[in-house]
């Protein structure tokens, strides 16, 4: 692909993201990228409802390609909402997730895959740096998230293999997370990094898209 199609099939992705703002932002596979990378910037949207400003946050920034990086804040400078948008004369923090292409397939490890016991029970962090102050705590049936903008957050845990399992919402301290109590998020492992650390894919019916990231273990 030249570069120029590249481009422009970013900024197609950047635009089905920018349409659903301040829902769970949609990816870019790029090649290049090792695993799963973040840019995080800072939008401001002016009267006309038009984002006039874009900042990268770069201590939440793992992506490390500078040119990607000045095509997507170019790109966003473009952007126009509709003229009654709730989202003029204000600022807003949004972040971009650019994963390697082979995650693209939701089955990256074949079943039956091993080496995931590790995965199962212990102490865990979010590889996302907009979520490094969620602590996961996950045991036999039960998963903690603790901390974060998010409020803490308590799941029954079902494994349904060895590298899928499934997480039900039973309790959100945030109001905005109460009505998926009762709901699946099913989310499967798709890339073993290391023996601490692995990318997951999620989906679930109240979602639009998947969603992707990396989870490490910290102490089991």
């Amino acid at each position: 692909m030249t570069g120029h199609k590249k481009l422009l099939s970013l900024l197609a992705c950047i635009f089905s993201l920018l349409m659903g703002y301040g829902q769970v932002p949609k990816y870019y596979f790029e090649k290049g990228v090792e695993s799963v990378k973040y840019v995080t910037v800072n939008l401001c949207i002016n009267n006309q409802a038009r984002i006039d400003k874009v900042e990268l946050i770069s201590e939440k920034t793992t992506y490390e390609n500078i040119i990607r990086i000045e095509e997507l804040k170019n790109y966003l400078l473009t952007i126009q909402y509709h003229q009654d948008s709730q989202l003029r004369n204000n600022c807003y923090e949004s972040y971009f997730i650019f994963l390697n292409p082979k995650y693209r397939d939701s089955k990256v490890i074949d079943e039956p895959c091993t080496n995931t016991s590790m995965f199962k029970k212990g102490r865990f962090k979010y590889g996302n740096p907009n979520y490094s102050s969620v602590d996961i705590i996950r045991g036999d049936s039960i998963q903690k998230e603790l901390g974060g903008n998010m409020g803490n957050q308590i799941y029954k845990i079902d494994w349904t293999s060895d590298c899928s399992y499934n997480l039900i919402p039973k309790k959100m301290s945030d109001e905005r997370l109460k009505e998926k109590v009762g709901s699946v998020l099913h989310v499967q492992i798709i890339d073993i990094l290391s023996s601490r650390s692995y990318v997951y894919r999620s989906t679930a019916d109240f979602k639009k898209w998947a969603t992707y990231g990396i989870i490490t273990l910290v102490d089991q």
